[in-house]
């Protein structure tokens, strides 16, 4: 019986440590940042990631830096991760006649969707400092928070052929 998308969506997602975040970026809110773009764009970092039971992404975010200062203001963010280790047994590898190489363009990524909320739940704390030792270091330095998203939304690319957005139910558990 072939595994369900759903289901190989949410190993992709439990397996992966870090990923990154793209959040909006509006320069009028910076007045002391002087970039040659005008309106909202796109901002993206890479930042590391633990999940709660349900799935939704935790991460520690710093108050001095610029995708938390975006969060401050809208807080809409989304959320890429990518295969850190070969998922062959959920996501095959694409069978290239022509060469032994392979194309990262053909391996899983998934991106969630969603709203970034400051949290203060120990156990969110927790899970991400279990998932990332070296975080216990700067984790209780004023400046740093922990966020969680609200998941809205993922899509994923699972290579060739495996392509699925999902619900908000089709995705948490």
């Amino acid at each position: 019986k072939p595994m369900k998308i759903n289901f190989k969506a949410r190993q992709l997602i439990r397996s992966a440590l870090k990923g990154y975040l793209s959040t909006e970026f509006d320069s009028k809110n910076f007045k002391n940042i002087r970039i040659q773009m005008y309106g909202p764009f796109s901002y993206s970092t890479f930042t590391l990631a633990a999940f709660d039971y349900d799935l939704s992404p935790i991460l520690l975010l710093s108050d001095l830096s610029e995708h938390t200062k975006n969060i401050k203001e809208k807080n809409s963010a989304s959320l890429m991760l990518c295969e850190e280790r070969k998922l062959y047994k959920f996501f095959p590898k694409f069978d290239n006649k022509f060469s032994s190489y392979e194309d990262p363009m053909s391996r899983p990524r998934i991106t969630l969707i969603g709203k970034l909320k400051k949290t203060i739940n120990l156990n969110d704390r927790k899970r991400f400092i279990s998932r990332h030792p070296a975080s216990n270091l700067y984790a209780n330095f004023k400046d740093m928070n922990f966020y969680k998203m609200d998941i809205k939304s993922a899509h994923l690319i699972g290579g060739f052929a495996q392509v699925k957005w999902f619900t908000r139910n089709e995705i948490l558990c």
